[in-house]
């Protein structure tokens, strides 16, 4: 999958154009480098611009989209409010350690038109997420993990936790790169309902019958960068590669394992 190919498909606006904000959580892994690296003030702060989103329609996908974005964000204190968190608390220490925890969204969606072999599957919807974060920095080195928590009926419920070890490459005033290896865990409800496929449902799609279960989802690697333009402009990019493993890969509506998104962007702080 090239992340610069657009799918030709046509879609009406809903939270399904927004999924790949969380693919390999490639948003939220930009935005907190973007935001470590923002001088610290004791009013309210706003962050606003553009961002340029390719990758999967949805997971497992081969087929890719390309976005054009709004990437916001306003802060106080320890209070945030940003389109991948949502409404929550963002803390950090002098030792490396941050800690973040709220209730945004999860957009994650699968819909009958983005692939033949979903019809006849029920089709998942982006829903309200539990979100909550760590990392600690160690010298050069950074360990992480984000969990989200879809709050949604039964049937659209389920859980992901990505971890993350990034080295530090270069670290500055006016900007940092970094890369890493990722790995991404999935629950029992996630599984089946993004990966499985249950009798009934072959009886209707015409896909072999599928048990998915929680445990590995995907691994990979990933690259990010933030560069301050100016004393108001920032940009931030990720780059995001990650294989489909065990239940995930072998499922029969997984077209392709490897997975690839990239976001870009700019941003004003206010």
């Amino acid at each position: 999958m090239h992340p610069s190919t657009p799918s030709s498909r046509t879609r009406s606006p809903s939270l399904r154009r927004w999924a790949a904000l969380s693919s390999g959580a490639l948003l939220l892994g930009a935005h907190a480098a973007a935001t470590a690296q923002a001088p610290a003030s004791e009013g309210w702060t706003f962050r606003l611009g553009p961002t340029l989103v390719a990758g999967p329609t949805h997971p497992g996908s081969d087929q890719s989209k390309l976005r054009l974005l709004p990437n916001f964000e306003a802060r106080r204190g320890l209070l945030t409010i940003d389109p991948v968190l949502g409404v929550g608390i963002d803390w950090q220490d002098g030792s490396g350690l941050r800690l973040r925890g709220g209730i945004g969204l999860d957009f994650s969606a699968r819909q009958a038109e983005d692939d033949d072999r979903l019809r006849g599957l029920e089709e998942l919807k982006g829903t309200a997420a539990l979100r909550l974060g760590a990392e600690q920095r160690l010298g050069p080195w950074t360990v992480g993990g984000r969990l989200v928590s879809r709050l949604a009926r039964q049937s659209q419920r389920g859980s992901t936790l990505d971890t993350e070890l990034g080295y530090s490459l270069y670290s500055g005033p006016q900007g940092a790169l970094s890369s890493g290896v990722s790995v991404r865990w999935m629950d029992g409800l996630y599984a089946r309902h993004f990966f499985g496929i249950d009798a009934s449902q072959a009886a209707i799609s015409g896909l072999p019958v599928h048990a998915a279960h929680g445990g590995l989802m995907s691994a990979g690697l990933y690259a990010q960068a933030f560069e301050r333009l100016d004393a108001n402009w920032s940009g931030f990019a990720r780059l995001n590669l990650q294989r489909l493993q065990g239940d995930a890969a072998d499922s029969p509506v997984t077209r392709r394992r490897l997975q690839t998104t990239l976001v870009l962007g700019v941003s004003r702080q206010f």
